[in-house]
This record gives structure tokens, sequence and C-alpha cells, in this order.
């Protein structure tokens, strides 16, 4: 069965990048992958990896399936989704969910939410926001649930940070239930804690 639009664009929202930008480099375990000169992390297994922007997007299985991403440096007024198509009207982009400055962590669960959800995911459910380390210094952590238009269930779990100059770091992994997201849950924490601000 072929996925609808609105799951490409859902999941997709790396979807789009991973089939556009060419053929993706691959992260190997033991190589400390930096993220837009903000942060590293060490990749504990070897994936495959698409770069947009402010934004990098890893998957093993492919971007339907699971898939990592890890946002660097989010400014005021930029969006967690990859560079549109051509296809979006300047419109559309416009009244996509946007980061500012100032927002803290439950804005942050509020915009993760919100893109989902505009992107086309149903049901959307973040929660359980808790602090957390991120490289070391104070973050927060949340997990999230959603269904795709076709009835696929995924689940996730984000961490992040806001520096002090009111910038977002970011990392979020999603992964349809019940086998991709379970399957690699472990490795995405291990990768979470080994992250190291630069």
């Amino acid at each position: 069965m072929s996925a609808s639009p609105c799951l490409l664009v859902l999941l997709g929202l790396g979807a789009a990048v991973l089939t556009g930008c060419g053929n993706p480099l691959m992260v190997k375990p033991g190589e400390h992958d930096e993220i837009g000169n903000a942060y590293r992390v060490d990749p504990q297994i070897e994936w495959s990896r698409q770069q947009d922007r402010k934004l990098q997007i890893w998957t093993v299985d492919g971007p339907l399936l699971e898939q990592l991403r890890l946002y660097a440096g989010i400014e005021d007024g930029d969006t967690l989704l990859p560079t549109p198509g051509r296809s979006i009207s300047r419109q559309a982009w416009e009244q996509r969910p946007k980061y500012h400055k100032g927002m803290r962590a439950h804005d942050v669960v509020e915009l993760v939410a919100a893109t989902l959800a505009q992107s086309g995911a149903i049901d959307v459910g973040a929660e359980r926001l808790r602090p957390a380390e991120f490289g070391g210094r104070a973050g927060f952590r949340f997990d999230l649930r959603f269904e795709s238009d076709i009835g696929v269930r995924y689940r996730g779990l984000a961490t992040g940070m806001i520096t002090q100059d009111g910038r977002l770091h970011l990392i979020l992994y999603m992964g349809a239930q019940p086998h991709y997201f379970d399957a690699y849950e472990a490795i995405i924490r291990r990768i979470l804690s080994s992250v190291i601000l630069l």
C-alpha cells in the first residue's frame, strides 16, 4: 500500500528532504557528528543522513518508519519544517507554526504538537514535560504520540534546551508502532546522553 500525501508530508517533514537532496550521507558509530556547530552526538549505530538548513534528519529503515531530527540554533521566526518545495504557497508557508525568542519549554511542546498537527497528524498528544540535561546544561524532555491519516500510530520523544541568547536546540525521535519506536528507543536514549555542546 502506498503512503498517502498527508503521511508523506507528516513523517516526511523529513521525507521530502530525504528524497529531494540526492544521495544521503552515512553517519557511523563512534564518529561524533556535529549538528550545526552547536553540539555533537555519538550516533551509536549507522544512519542515513540528510541536511536541510538547521536540521539534520537521520533514519535507518526510512523516514516513514522512524526518524531522528536534530535541530541546532533555531531562531526567532524559524519553523521546524524543512525548506518547502516550490509547490507550497507563500501564504501556506507563513501560516506554519514558528519558534519565537522568549519561548519556554512548554511553548516548545506546543510548537512541536502544532507543527505535527498542521502537517497532517491526527490526535497529537505532547505530554510529560520534565527537566532533563542537554549536554550537561539545563534542558527539558517530553513525549509524543499521534496517528497518520491512514491510521498508523507513532510514538516519539523530544529533548532540547533554549540557550541564553534565545536559540533552540532540539532532538526529536519518532517511530511507527508497535515495532519501530521500540526497536530504537534504547539507542536514542544513548544518543541523547551523548550530547556535547560546542
